[in-house]
């Protein structure tokens, strides 16, 4: 074994006093800070490497320390451990990392030395947290963490500017500028979502054709059912009761169950499922609680962990099958079902994400556009960060996964305005901005003059727009151009003369068409949709939060496409 001494955290400070940057800071229970006058992180180890932060985002596991529910937490504590960015300095021991890199950030720190790095256990390692009291906890070591308290290293975490990264070699992935440009906000899934996903499947063995049960559909959940159906499950059904998840997981290829609708789980898994589940996966963690005792036993610190979930998912399995423990838990459960383990046969395990292990393999898969990871809802500055962690908490405006721009000096400079928490697409070129403006009207600015084109990504639910058109397109074109792009044909498009309920602030000129557009799920026919939108778009019906979700740039232009079918932001009043 290592006997190795863990690697002592050096709290970060500046070369200089006025090197400061924005961060967002825990001060307390559902207390979250933005502090713009935080001092920069420097090198404290040779090993070290400094990162701008382009790119960050909220877990879910974050809202355990919202809640103060994981002890070890600080007050002035620097929140997050996922995220994207620049290597902007690397201490002189640091081999592959080069200053500016474009980088993912590992959520787990680990040295890639000790006797658990070298078998690829990365979140197992024996040198980069220091915490006792984790080790008397657990009775080992365990990786530390970005931004998750003093029990996992006490490490400055990533919802910030800068970061420092320890043993930047092991711990950060370098990603082309291709790859950054294209996949975009994704990359930052590789972080912790994406790779935590496959780790579930790879815990539950998910080979071709086994029948797959998912409980938690939040962005790991959805991870799961992503990795789960790449790897060829025949069946995954995915259990929640948050509407837009579940209709996001039926996007990615789930069928789904209300718990709210279906009390009885185990009763309606055997309908769906009669012989019972090859593979069950655990996605909830320690704060689902669905029965009166156990919602007792926590409010009496009988216990800590909730495990209703985990006992629906062992109750559902098939004899001699496998469940996968994903979610997050930390302490002590009582009314374990250890008979229905030993007398199903089943196999359990879990264990926290090993990124490094997965990173590289599952941005390659990533990067050919063969797995769904169209997660992302919301965006917004890195100074919004309070207001989402508030809506995450509460799942209001169908959130599901925020990306932040962290850093002024980033390519991507498409901020959405104060007042706007819609969604928000993360692209280079022509980037719109989503404003909801006081009318409730919502308009769509584009900010550069590339040519742009609809992309029929999944959306939470159905989704009409009214558009007003100025190209002489008959109804027939227009038709089979729709028709290329939605998996359905019953919406009308065409000639439309009522333009009463518009408002011009001058002539109203040759208006041509309005069309209703409705954007649906699971059909890939991408760009065939009027390429050429020039400049802005005007949408002239109000849109539900966290519906509408993205327009991507660099699109080559189609065959006899219209030069100007959208009428131009200036001649209308929104």
């Amino acid at each position: 074994m290592t006997t190795a001494v863990p690697a002592t955290v050096i709290t970060d400070s500046a070369k200089n006093l006025n090197d400061t940057m924005v961060a967002v800071e825990w001060h307390g229970t559902t207390d979250v800070r933005i502090n713009s006058k935080r001092q920069r992180p420097v090198l404290t180890q040779p090993t070290d490497a400094i990162v701008r932060v382009t790119g960050t985002t909220i877990c879910g596991s974050d809202l355990h320390l919202y809640h103060n529910e994981i002890h070890g937490m600080e007050r002035g504590d620097v929140l997050g451990h996922e995220g994207v960015g620049v290597v902007v300095e690397v201490g002189e021991k640091v081999a592959n990392i080069k200053p500016n890199n474009r980088v993912v950030i590992s959520a787990v720190i680990a040295c890639g030395n000790c006797e658990y790095c070298q078998n690829k256990l990365y979140s197992s390692c024996d040198i980069t947290n220091p915490s006792k009291e984790m080790e008397e906890l657990y009775g080992h070591r365990t990786a530390g963490l970005f931004g998750y308290s003093h029990l996992t290293g006490g490490y400055d975490g990533i919802q910030a500017e800068y970061v420092r990264v320890p043993f930047a070699d092991v711990n950060l992935l370098q990603v082309s500028e291709e790859d950054y440009h294209a996949l975009g906000e994704k990359l930052v899934l590789l972080s912790d979502v994406a790779c935590t996903g496959w780790h579930a499947n790879e815990l539950g063995e998910v080979s071709k054709g086994d029948v797959v049960g998912i409980w938690g559909c939040g962005p790991i959940g959805l991870s799961a059912i992503a990795w789960a159906k790449y790897r060829g499950a025949s069946r995954i059904i995915a259990i929640d009761c948050v509407p837009e998840r579940l209709a996001k997981a039926h996007d990615i290829g789930a069928e789904t169950i209300n718990f709210k609708e279906n009390k009885d789980i185990v009763g309606k898994m055997k309908v769906f499922v009669p012989g019972g589940l090859d593979v069950a996966i655990e996605c909830t963690g320690f704060r689902y609680t669905k029965t009166v005792k156990q919602q007792v036993e926590k409010s009496l610190f009988s216990e800590t962990d909730s495990i209703d979930a985990l006992g629906e998912a062992i109750r559902c399995a098939k004899k001699g099958g496998r469940i996968s423990i994903i979610g997050d838990f930390v302490g002590k459960a009582n009314n374990f079902p250890i008979g229905a383990v030993m007398e199903k046969s089943l196999t359990l395990r879990g264990g926290q994400v090993l990124v490094q292990k997965y990173w590289a393999q599952l941005l390659q898969i990533m990067r050919s556009n063969q797995v769904n990871m169209n997660f992302f809802t919301h965006h917004g500055k890195l100074e919004d960060t309070p207001k989402f962690y508030k809506m995450f908490d509460k799942k209001e405006n169908g959130i599901i996964k925020v990306f932040f721009v962290a850093s002024d000096l980033e390519a991507f400079s498409h901020y959405p305005a104060d007042d706007s928490l819609a969604p928000l697409p993360y692209r280079v070129g022509a980037v719109p901005i989503i404003r909801i403006s006081s009318s409730s009207r919502t308009r769509l600015n584009y900010y550069c003059n590339n040519t742009s084109s609809w992309v029929n990504n999944p959306t939470l639910t159905d989704l009409c727009i009214n558009m007003i058109g100025r190209a002489d397109i008959e109804g027939s074109k227009s038709n089979v151009a729709m028709n290329a792009w939605l998996p359905q044909t019953s919406y009308p498009c065409g000639n439309f003369s009522d333009t009463s309920n518009l408002k011009f602030r001058g002539n109203k000129g040759s208006i041509g068409h309005t069309f209703m557009v409705c954007i649906h799920t699971e059909n890939q026919n991408q760009g065939s949709f009027y390429p050429f939108i020039l400049l802005e778009i005007a949408v002239l019906n109000e849109l539900p939060l966290g519906h509408l979700r993205y327009l991507l740039a660099d699109v080559p232009p189609q065959p006899n496409s219209p030069p100007d079918n959208v009428l131009k932001y200036g001649s209308l009043i929104l």
